[in-house]
């Protein structure tokens, strides 16, 4: 009898919180705002036509890595091969870059 107290007294609780892996666990990842998005660029500043600026987006001065989208309006003020544009028409233009989900743009005047 004795011997039936002390294992009853000393069998641990069983926990039924405790986490059994049958439920899946979804990872939800935060999505960080950036406050100072700024489209940056190396090359002629106001750009002439041939000049040829690289482009890249940054948030709060870290450059953005990562696949990115640009589009500029209108289209055929420059050509784009590998974040390059050659600017090829004089006049005003827009540029729109997206890395990830951080979007930025610049409003650009090309001379002739």
């Amino acid at each position: 009898m004795l011997i039936a107290l002390l294992y009853i007294a000393c069998t641990p609780e069983v926990d039924d919180t405790a986490d059994t892996g049958t439920e899946e666990d979804t990872y939800v990842p935060e999505v960080a705002e950036c406050p100072d998005v700024e489209l940056r660029f190396d090359g002629d500043d106001p750009p002439r036509v041939g000049s040829v600026w690289t482009i890249w987006l940054t948030c709060e001065g870290t450059v953005l890595m990562g696949a990115s989208r640009i589009a500029i309006t209108p289209v055929e003020a420059a050509t784009n091969v590998d974040n390059e544009l050659t600017w090829a028409i004089p006049g005003e233009a827009t540029i729109e870059m997206q890395t990830g989900q951080t979007k930025g743009s610049l409003t650009v005047t090309v001379l002739e």
